[in-house]
């Protein structure tokens, strides 16, 4: 038998006996956690609540799935409370390890660590305990968010509440498209900021955005820097438009076109002479 023959047969054979099986998978792995009370103002969207709640939740990555995330379950504990944590799309593009998040009515919920865990067909993840809420408060939202124009750079401002007594550390923005209520962007502004300019490549013509601003306390401990109390407070619905001089360009140019065609066809019957003809 010749060495390429038996090398066929024992690996053959290897598969046949089932010893060449798959390399293991490193299951799923919590990466961050998140646990503070969570205010939300009115506004439009379907994804998020509104009223005063504690959200749990956490970030999760290496399942092992085709689809790694469609067979995870994520579950949080506290006492005798359980949370089943589903899968949260609005974070993405943000956030790249697929979110899985709870909203809880804020009254009478538990307000220590939860131990989070998270599940699929190779097994379980490490239990990972999310932060305390040492110090709850329900912070005050901003008011009169406004939008300066329907462009792609817009100026956003707002006013902010009456803050004494509250340990306030940050102003957040975020921008939402409204047809994915997913969130596109977000900026991180120091806690006295009352107005952002919008960079540009961020908002597509002919696509309509919400603006969230929140407030935010953030506590650092054992569990490092974490946000503990937020209250979010939302825009209207803004669409972004082309802006006038592009306008002005492309109905120009459509104008030119349209002139041409007119003077073309006028010429081939002879009703316009050649040196009448616009220039090109």
């Amino acid at each position: 038998m010749t060495l390429s023959r038996l090398c066929s047969v024992v690996l053959v054979s290897l598969i046949l006996a089932g010893t060449l099986a798959a390399p293991a998978s490193a299951g799923p792995i919590i990466t961050t956690t998140f646990n503070a009370t969570d205010r939300f103002a009115a506004h439009p969207l379907a994804i998020l609540p509104v009223g005063d709640y504690l959200q749990v939740s956490a970030t999760v990555s290496g399942a092992s799935t085709p689809d790694p995330f469609a067979s995870l379950s994520v579950v949080a504990t506290q006492g005798a409370a359980s949370l089943t944590l589903p899968f949260f799309p609005f974070t993405a593009p943000i956030i790249v390890d697929p979110a899985y998040v709870a909203f809880v009515p804020f009254a009478g919920a538990p307000l220590g660590s939860w131990s989070i865990t998270a599940t699929d067909s190779t097994g379980s993840s490490a239990p990972v305990l999310s932060p305390p809420i040492a110090n709850p408060q329900l912070i005050p939202f901003v008011t009169g968010i406004a939008v300066s124009d329907n462009t792609s750079t817009p100026a956003v401002s707002w006013t902010l509440p009456d803050l004494t007594g509250f340990d306030v550390d940050f102003t957040r923005i975020r921008i939402i498209d409204t047809s994915t209520e997913v969130q596109v962007f977000q900026s991180l502004l120091p806690a006295t900021s009352t107005s952002f300019v919008v960079p540009d490549g961020i908002l597509q013509v002919g696509r309509s955005y919400i603006y969230r601003v929140s407030v935010e306390d953030v506590e650092v401990d054992a569990f490092g820097a974490h946000i503990e109390n937020r209250s979010n407070a939302f825009s209207g619905v803004v669409q972004v438009v082309p802006e006038p001089a592009a306008c002005t360009l492309a109905l120009a140019g459509l104008a030119g076109i349209g002139g041409s065609t007119w003077w073309r066809s006028r010429r081939k019957r002879g009703a316009v002479p050649p040196e009448a003809a616009p220039v090109p």
